[in-house]
């Protein structure tokens, strides 16, 4: 079964979430995660499910 594009874009967002605790001090890793919810909410979920992540070593 797929997930719908909703989903889709909440399971990402979780993702994109935990990365940033994982790889930022609290006090930074509070701004980001405020910028990249904001991204999320304003950017259509095709944008976002459309393109190709760019991995950070």
């Amino acid at each position: 079964m797929s997930l719908s594009p909703e989903n889709k874009i909440k399971k990402l967002l979780e993702q994109v979430i935990n990365l940033i605790e994982e790889k930022f001090p609290p006090t930074e890793a509070k701004q980001i995660k405020s910028f990249v919810q904001h991204f999320f909410n304003v950017v259509t979920p095709e944008d976002i499910l459309t393109r190709k992540p760019y991995i950070f070593d």
